[in-house]
């Protein structure tokens, strides 16, 4: 793994000169630009990171593959949130340091390279982009990812981002068309990339309830979340987490993008070969 030379402008950099600019207009600036949270972390996170401060595990080094305690949750989530059963389906995860690291570090922790073709959706995630650059392959733009024909016929198509619901679109793929997204990157040998880190920014009335335990003993709170439909679940996936990596991040759902905080999940030989990566480079999040 190697860091070639990026094109792609990094774009919060090219709008900082108007963003100097429009806060000098009386009453301020209202940033949409970045997309950083300004709501407050919920209490009950922040109460949980203070009692764990001083944890037996708060003081050495972090595992790369996360605590137990960690892995635990996240398998839990996927299986209440997510409908998603991770062990059933031979998936694993590994913990990161935000998204945008393992957004980044995707197509160079895939050993990709000169030849290979990751493809995007044209309006995306500019990290995507950058991200396949700098582990030397070359970047394919198409209009609609779930237009299957645009690109599982180019040679060396190894990697498909897929990004459901959109930033910054908003477009939200349905279950058959990842299904289909699915099955033809399998056929060429492609991995498909599922950035899911808005799943829970999903505004529809097909709404489910689950129960979050309250504060005190034997109570719990019913919370209805509209969710969008997920890379691993069985009717996309064809019950095999095979070729398959999701992203997600608390960032935008809990307000926590300070706290680098999110995950990759899915098949488990290349998590696991990721995670072995990882290690070496201390990518590891506290």
């Amino acid at each position: 793994m190697g860091f070639h030379a990026y094109s792609s402008p990094y774009d919060w950099s090219r709008i900082a000169p108007y963003k100097t600019k429009a806060a000098q207009v009386p009453g301020g600036i209202v940033d949409l630009s970045v997309g950083s949270p300004v709501d407050p972390v919920p209490q009950s996170v922040r109460e949980a990171l203070a009692v764990a401060s001083d944890a037996k595990n708060a003081h050495g080094y972090p595992v790369t593959a996360g605590s137990g305690d960690l892995r635990d949750a996240i398998f839990e989530w996927f299986r209440a949130v997510r409908g998603v059963d991770l062990q059933s389906i031979n998936a694993d995860v590994v913990p990161t340091v935000g998204s945008k690291e393992a957004v980044a570090l995707m197509a160079s922790l895939l050993h990709l390279g000169e030849g290979d073709v990751v493809v995007q959706p044209k309006v995306s995630y500019p990290t995507y982009e950058i991200g396949t650059q700098l582990a030397g392959a070359s970047v394919l733009k198409v209009d609609d990812v779930s237009d299957v024909d645009s690109w599982c016929h180019v040679p060396g198509v190894k990697a498909v981002w897929v990004n459901s619901p959109c930033n910054p679109t908003g477009g939200v793929l349905s279950g058959g068309w990842l299904s289909d997204i699915v099955a033809a990157a399998r056929r060429i040998g492609a991995v498909v990339l599922s950035d899911e880190c808005y799943a829970l920014m999903c505004w529809s009335s097909n709404s489910r309830d689950f129960h979050v335990d309250g504060a005190e003993a034997g109570t719990s709170t019913p919370v209805s979340l509209a969710t969008s439909p997920c890379a691993l679940n069985t009717t996309v996936c064809d019950g095999t987490a095979d070729r398959i990596l999701v992203l997600y991040s608390l960032s935008k759902q809990s307000n926590m993008a300070g706290y680098r905080t999110a995950f990759i999940a899915g098949d488990a030989g290349l998590v696991r070969e990721m995670s072995a990566c990882r290690k070496q480079i201390g990518q590891i999040i506290p």
